[in-house]
């Protein structure tokens, strides 16, 4: 498994190739490992951090920043005893992630999808898992893009919930029962939630979105009322909600039990 995830990394290392097909540049590769516990399963977390040679950069220079070295930071989350389908599943699932969400960091940048170090940036790209019971994986991905030159960075943090029954992530309409109409008997909750009293109703937020992927955990369940959202800052955030108030809106055949979710703790965000 070890040497799995030093193949990956590596791979994500290769050099770029320059117009004439040598290597431009050739990043520096540092590599940390951990392991996180949770319902039985024990994940290996590979950071591995590339940082590219110094390239002087005339525009960073004129806004007075300090040159710095771009580099990229992974965070790869595999199950380490992949015995099962749905494990090895899981395992390539968030392999393909990392790998889009690195590319989508990169294509804001230089328009390629792949590291420009003349451009000084910093990215951060991760699959982490947070909370985990029999069933399913919940997980958060996130990626953030930093170019030295620009005045700030942008990005984005989402939710995974990988079912081990359907080998396949699911969405808000995979746990909630159409029959109870969620995405509109859900908002007086959501508006209370959000603004710590009761309110009767706030145009543009009469219906949640329905293909939205939700962050949940011990606790319960964070959901928004759309997945790009330019309104109300209050409401464009996600808003979570304890198990008590989702239950009776749940599928009776949930893929699993919340009330057996064992959280990590140490993650949190969610935009």
């Amino acid at each position: 498994m070890y040497l799995a995830l030093r193949l990956v990394a590596l791979m994500l290392a290769l050099p770029l190739a320059s117009s004439e097909g040598r290597p431009a540049f050739v990043p520096r590769v540092t590599m940390e490992r951990s392991v996180v516990r949770l319902a039985g399963k024990r994940f290996v977390l590979t950071t591995t951090t590339r940082t590219y040679p110094l390239i002087f950069n005339r525009d960073v220079e004129r806004l007075g920043h300090h040159q710095k070295a771009s580099t990229d930071t992974v965070i790869l989350a595999q199950i380490e005893e992949a015995v099962t389908a749905s494990d090895r599943r899981w395992n390539a699932a968030a392999r393909a992630r990392i790998e889009a969400m690195v590319r989508e960091a990169y294509s804001g940048v230089g328009n390629t999808g792949a590291p420009v170090p003349a451009r000084q940036t910093t990215v951060e790209a991760s699959v982490e898992p947070v909370a985990v019971a029999p069933g399913i994986i919940a997980a958060q991905l996130h990626w953030y893009v930093y170019p030295q030159e620009f005045f700030k960075g942008w990005g984005s943090t989402r939710a995974f919930i990988w079912s081990e029954r359907a080998l396949r992530a699911l969405t808000a309409e995979d746990l909630f029962d159409p029959a109870t109409r969620w995405w509109r008997a859900l908002v007086p909750k959501m508006l209370e939630a959000a603004y710590e009293e009761p309110v009767a109703a706030v145009q543009g937020y009469e219906a949640l979105e329905r293909a939205q992927t939700p962050m949940i955990g011990a606790e319960g369940m964070c959901l928004k009322f759309h997945e790009s959202e330019t309104g109300s800052f209050v409401l464009a955030q996600p808003i979570c909600l304890p198990w008590t108030q989702v239950q009776p809106y749940l599928r009776k055949d949930l893929p699993f039990d919340p009330g057996r979710l064992e959280e990590r703790r140490a993650t949190t965000g969610y935009d």
